[in-house]
């Protein structure tokens, strides 16, 4: 799905930590003009319905944790100040592949190696942040560009 189906500022979505907070403002500006989130927004599983896509640092640390593959990791990518504790960029090989055998790679829940995912966080009028799933890589693409989306929600732990 695109970001948004035109190239303009969405006010209230450049948050890197509050995917939650994205989502509903891409919403409140119009739940047509952004497909990722309208998607997302509208995702019941298993009786909840509190879906949201998240935003850069979210989305970072679900690479972090559920990790698909063997694969190097891109050193330039996984700083991450919103986590605890904080995070530095990735090594080649930490993170390593997730031990959830269901989000490995070629699973039931595993995310795809083949595309990029979007988060809910903007970084300009025509460009989003997205994130891969085979090195970790962190990049801008433009809001009207199709890319995968993957709902996330909130538990207390």
């Amino acid at each position: 799905l695109a970001w948004k189906t035109s190239n303009s500022t969405t006010t209230g979505t450049t948050s890197i930590n509050d995917g939650l907070a994205n989502t509903n403002a891409m919403i409140a500006a119009g739940a047509s003009a952004h497909p990722a989130a309208n998607f997302c927004n509208n995702l019941s599983i298993n009786g909840y319905n509190d879906w949201y896509l998240p935003a850069k640092d979210e989305l970072e640390i679900l690479y972090r944790y559920l990790k698909p593959t063997t694969d190097a990791n891109h050193t330039d990518s996984g700083a991450n100040t919103s986590s605890v504790p904080t995070t530095g960029n990735y090594t080649s090989g930490s993170p390593a592949q997730t031990s959830v055998t269901i989000f490995r790679a070629g699973n039931s829940e595993g995310f795809t190696t083949s595309n990029y995912y979007w988060a809910s966080t903007e970084h300009s009028s025509t460009n989003g942040w997205i994130q891969n799933f085979y090195s970790g890589f962190q990049v801008i693409g433009n809001k009207t560009n199709t890319f995968y989306v993957r709902g996330v929600r909130r538990i207390a732990i």
